[in-house]
């Protein structure tokens, strides 16, 4: 298995599940299913604005687990 820990990382994480063959773990789907096991429905993240803007978090997050994304201004 493969695990993308790195946020920045996750910009190139397309790419990358293309190129292997392996299990590919994300930090989307590891809080993804953390939230979802604690039944949250809203949440907030902190990061940098290209981070946050990315939208490597918050699509998975909203389209594989129905969490929605609070953005900080």
């Amino acid at each position: 298995v493969l695990a993308l820990t790195s946020v920045t990382g996750h910009f190139a994480a397309q790419r990358v599940r293309e190129l292997i063959s392996k299990p590919f773990v994300s930090i989307a789907s590891a809080v993804g299913e953390e939230l979802r096991r604690r039944k949250v429905q809203l949440a907030a993240f902190l990061g940098t604005k290209k981070t946050l803007n990315g939208g490597f978090l918050e699509e998975p997050l909203h389209d594989d687990f129905g969490i929605n994304f609070v953005r900080p201004s």
